[in-house]
């Protein structure tokens, strides 16, 4: 689980050699104190590239959304004129399928 660090110039380390600077004043209040979700906050725009275009998720969406990479994909393979999305949840491959539609 990823901890948002005490002191806010402090860097957390990741793959590569890449650094990620947090600062609370950039990160929502609901994520400060819950580290679950912080993770999802900080991969938002790998779920949603257009994440600051009004998207807003509860707390079960954030663990449930298919990422926009991987629902784009799904929505090529299941190409066709209707498709039902039973499970849409909060809409990631719903979005998807509707640009691979025909209609």
């Amino acid at each position: 689980m990823m901890k948002l660090p005490k002191n806010i110039n402090q860097k957390i380390k990741r793959k590569k050699s890449k650094q990620l600077i947090l600062d609370k004043k950039n990160i929502p209040e609901e994520f400060h104190n819950d580290s679950e979700l912080l993770k999802y906050w900080l991969q938002r725009y790998r779920l949603f590239s257009k994440f600051d275009e009004g998207i807003v998720l509860d707390r079960e969406g954030w663990f449930s959304v298919t990422p926009e990479k991987i629902a784009r994909h799904i929505a090529k393979r299941c190409r066709s004129d209707v498709i039902i999305d039973a499970f849409c949840g909060v809409g990631g491959n719903t979005i998807q399928f509707a640009f691979t539609c025909e209609r």
